[in-house]
């Protein structure tokens, strides 16, 4: 089990111009967290959720 903070940018990130790299904005909005529980099998490599 395993909690996630579930995090939003406040705004979208700034196209690439001639260069320079994409620019994405460090702030963020946060809207709780989630707990999330997941199995994996070793022999098959699927993953389970619950």
């Amino acid at each position: 089990m395993t909690g996630i903070q579930a995090l939003e940018r406040k705004a979208p990130a700034q196209p690439m111009r001639p260069g320079k790299p994409e620019r994405r904005e460090f702030e963020y909005i946060r809207h709780g967290t989630q707990t999330l529980i997941a199995s994996f099998n070793v022999v098959s490599g699927q993953i389970a959720f619950a």
